[in-house]
């Protein structure tokens, strides 16, 4: 999950990417829009729902790090 170089900290998203139940609610989400004939309306939906997500993912991976450095920390201190 974590990819360590000089002083910095990468996250990798297979978490996320690899996850099947996120994957097969997007899938759900993304046949339910599929329905909306509106084609200006589905965009607006499904690029508010991929703003929400990215957001998410953003809030998760920086507790990720934030985790990861506080456990870090402690383990060097033992």
């Amino acid at each position: 999950m974590f990819n360590r170089s000089k002083k910095n900290l990468n996250i990798n998203r297979e978490w996320k990417e690899k996850n099947k139940q996120y994957l097969k609610e997007l899938q759900n989400f993304l046949d339910k829009a599929d329905n909306i004939f509106d084609k200006e309306l589905k965009q607006k939906i499904i690029g508010q729902m991929f703003l929400c997500d990215e957001i998410l993912t953003k809030l998760a991976e920086d507790k990720f790090k934030e985790f990861y450095k506080l456990g870090y920390k402690d383990a060097k201190n033992e």
